[in-house]
């Protein structure tokens, strides 16, 4: 946030909104502030799901059809 910005501004985006009124620099500030952690915590989760997408095929790799997990499956 610019150094004149009024110190609730670094609270959160909607604090940020009502104690900028209207000062476009306090609001590109924190606008750029909230794409910014929402761009880092979506890339922090693609690399969970992408791990986690990687270890369940690995682990499932040894439960697929003709292994001993197989056997226990219905024959309806």
């Amino acid at each position: 946030l610019p150094d004149d910005a009024p110190a609730e501004a670094a609270e959160g985006l909607s604090a940020a909104v009502q104690a900028a009124a209207g000062d476009p620099a306090v609001l590109a500030a924190a606008g750029a502030a909230y794409d910014a952690a929402f761009l880092a915590i979506l890339a922090v989760v693609a690399v969970l799901v992408a791990v986690t997408a990687l270890v369940t095929g690995r682990l499932l790799r040894h439960h697929g059809p003709g292994t001993p997990a197989s056997a226990y499956e219905s024959n309806h």
